[in-house]
């Protein structure tokens, strides 16, 4: 298991957006940090996220994926910290 984070871009919001998050939201755990900003705790790797998400996005659309590791640092609400650092711990 490991965690990702996960950028996107819609640029044509209403024909994606519902299965997009809805895919996101299939995963083991994951919390969302920004509009479209997340991170994801899976035992998949990026390019099987990648492949899982791509019919969820247009062509002009973006997408970022990459693992994670445990060198954090940032300034967030305590309870993203808890499921940050429950992620590193593998207590999800």
């Amino acid at each position: 298991m490991a965690v990702y984070f996960v950028s996107y871009k819609l640029f044509k919001t209403p024909n994606y957006y519902n299965a997009l998050h809805e895919t996101l939201q299939s995963y083991e755990a994951w919390m969302y940090h920004q509009d479209t900003t997340l991170l994801l705790y899976t035992k998949e790797s990026s390019k099987e996220i990648y492949n899982k998400l791509k019919p969820c996005i247009d062509d002009e659309d973006s997408l970022l994926i990459f693992r994670v590791r445990n060198d954090k640092e940032g300034w967030l609400a305590p309870e993203s910290w808890e499921w940050i650092n429950s992620a590193f711990d593998t207590k999800l």
